[in-house]
């Protein structure tokens, strides 16, 4: 499974749902999109700038639930899921936060900073997946009690804030670990960037995010380009994923979890 991220309005609001589709035509399972407020600190250099931009490219015209009802109508079948930081929805409040997200027909929710495990059985009970970030480093209690509330999938980390440069063999010992006492399906990401990296963790996750490498090249590039190379990257990255496990205990990575 193949999640690529975008901040929902960066590079502008049409083009996040344009790259978002020829994402998804290209092979992307999935799509996450952030949503950027004032309050909002993402921890990596690059969302942190995709998150300035958006808020500069929505602050009169679309906005950012714009972007993610437009997505939605434009690809129904597809599960989108939001990120958000504790602090977004406290400056939106809670209920208009939710509200939102049902409007704009977001499947799941990860929260970024999530400490307390029930909030996200508020999550669930607005009809939106709870999608636990379980980072690298938290408590290993914090981690259990955050999975068990999972709805269909958590999202594990390889490291400490998105965009950083992995060490392999280091991601590998780390993802065998995760695989051996996993109990809900999971994505994986904060670092990805090439198709070795996903071909060498594969069999150890039910999906890949790649976020910070998506937006690095996105920015790099001029807007008359972006839509003609965005399908050569998912096929790269997708391609990657679609191998079958070395033993049973994995599932193929190119599987959506039922239900999302």
């Amino acid at each position: 499974m193949l999640v690529p991220y975008l901040t929902a309005g960066d590079p502008s609001p049409s083009a996040t749902v344009e790259i978002a589709l020829a994402a998804i035509a290209s092979g992307a399972d999935a799509i996450e999109l952030g949503i950027p407020t004032e309050g909002a600190r993402p921890g990596g250099m690059e969302v942190q700038h995709s998150f300035a931009r958006a808020l500069a490219r929505t602050a009169s015209g679309i906005g950012v639930w714009d972007v993610c009802r437009q997505l939605r109508v434009a690809a129904p079948e597809t599960p989108i899921l939001a990120l958000a930081f504790t602090a977004s929805i406290q400056e939106v409040g809670w209920e208009s936060f939710m509200g939102e997200l049902r409007g704009s027909g977001i499947d799941g929710l990860i929260i970024a900073d999530l400490d307390d495990p029930d909030l996200l059985d508020q999550v669930a009970s607005c009809g939106i997946s709870p999608v636990p970030l379980l980072r690298r480093g938290i408590p290993s209690d914090l981690a259990e009690r955050l999975e068990r509330k999972a709805g269909h999938m958590a999202y594990r980390t390889l490291s400490l804030q998105t965009g950083a440069t992995l060490d392999v063999a280091e991601c590998l010992s780390i993802a065998g670990s995760m695989r051996a006492t996993a109990t809900k399906p999971y994505l994986l990401g904060f670092g990805l960037r090439d198709g070795s990296e996903l071909r060498a963790l594969a069999p150890y996750a039910d999906g890949f995010v790649i976020g910070s490498e998506l937006l690095r090249r996105i920015d790099r590039l001029p807007a008359e380009k972006r839509l003609a190379a965005v399908p050569e990257w998912i096929r790269e990255w997708k391609a990657a994923l679609e191998i079958h496990p070395p033993d049973g205990r994995g599932r193929r990575a190119d599987r959506r979890p039922t239900g999302l």
